[in-house]
C-alpha cells in the first residue's frame, strides 16, 4: 500500500458498539440485531461535525524530520485521465463537488484518483497538490484482516483515532506538515474487497464526512 502515514506520500513514500439485550424470542433478537445494524449504518453515514473527532495535535515540524525526501511530480507527462476505472466506481467522477482530474491505474488493480479544481500540471508535487486544495483517494484490494488500520492504532494510539464509516471502522491521523507547511488529514477504511484512503488538507471533521459519502453514497 502507498501511504502517507505521517509525513510525504506519493512519489516518496508510496508506501460497534454491540449492546446485549436478554430477549426471549428469537424473531426478538433478529429484530434488534436489525434495528442495531441500521443504527451503525445511520451514525457512519452522517456527516460528521466540527469538533466532535477528538484530536492529538502533536507533530514532528517539517524542519526537525530526520529525513526530506525529495518530491516528484504527480502527472510528469502532463496528460489529462479523468476516466473512473471500475475498482473505484463507488468514488466517482467528483469528491465533496471537487472534479476528477488525474486517474492512475496500475497492474496491482490498485487506482489512485487525484480531485482538484484545476488541471493537474506536469510540475505539480503532492506537497503543492494538497495545497491547492486537492483531494486524493486510493483504492486498493483489501487486505483480509485489515492489518494497516490495526497498525496505525497500534502503532500510534495517540494520534490515530477510530471513527465509523459505514459499518466499518476506520482511523484517521492528522499528519506532519509537509514542505509547504501543510498537515492533511488522512483517513484509512475497508469494505471488505477494497480498502480506501482519502487524504486532503480540510478538517478532521470535513475528511470523515467526505469519506462517509463515498462509503454511504
Amino acid at each position: 500500500m502507498r501511504t502517507r502515514l505521517l509525513s510525504g506520500r506519493k512519489g516518496t513514500l508510496r508506501l460497534t458498539a454491540v449492546v446485549g439485550l436478554g430477549l426471549a424470542l428469537v424473531v426478538g433478537v433478529g429484530v434488534v440485531r436489525d434495528i442495531g445494524a441500521k443504527a451503525a449504518a445511520s451514525a457512519g453515514c452522517v456527516a460528521a461535525a466540527e469538533g466532535t473527532i477528538a484530536e492529538n495535535a502533536t507533530f514532528t515540524p517539517y524542519s526537525s524530520r530526520r529525513s526530506k525526501p525529495p518530491q516528484f511530480p504527480i502527472n510528469p507527462q502532463g496528460a489529462a485521465s479523468r476516466s473512473v476505472p471500475a475498482v473505484a466506481a463507488k468514488v466517482g467522477n467528483a469528491v465533496g463537488g471537487v472534479p476528477l482530474q488525474l486517474v492512475d491505474l496500475e497492474d496491482s488493480g490498485a487506482a489512485y484518483l487525484y480531485y482538484l479544481g484545476t488541471h493537474v500540471s506536469s510540475t505539480m508535487t503532492p506537497p503543492q497538490f494538497w495545497a491547492s486544495g486537492g483531494i486524493q483517494v486510493d483504492v486498493e484490494p483489501a487486505n483480509p484482516d485489515d492489518s494497516f488500520t490495526k497498525y496505525l492504532l497500534s502503532e500510534f494510539p495517540t494520534r490515530a483515532v477510530p471513527v465509523m464509516v459505514g459499518l466499518q471502522t476506520a482511523v484517521i491521523v492528522w499528519a506532519d506538515p509537509d514542505e509547504n507547511g501543510v498537515r492533511t488529514h488522512n483517513i484509512y477504511w475497508t469494505d471488505g474487497s477494497q480498502s480506501y484512503s482519502l487524504i486532503a488538507d480540510r478538517s478532521a471533521a470535513q475528511v470523515v464526512s467526505l469519506a462517509r459519502g463515498i462509503a454511504c453514497g
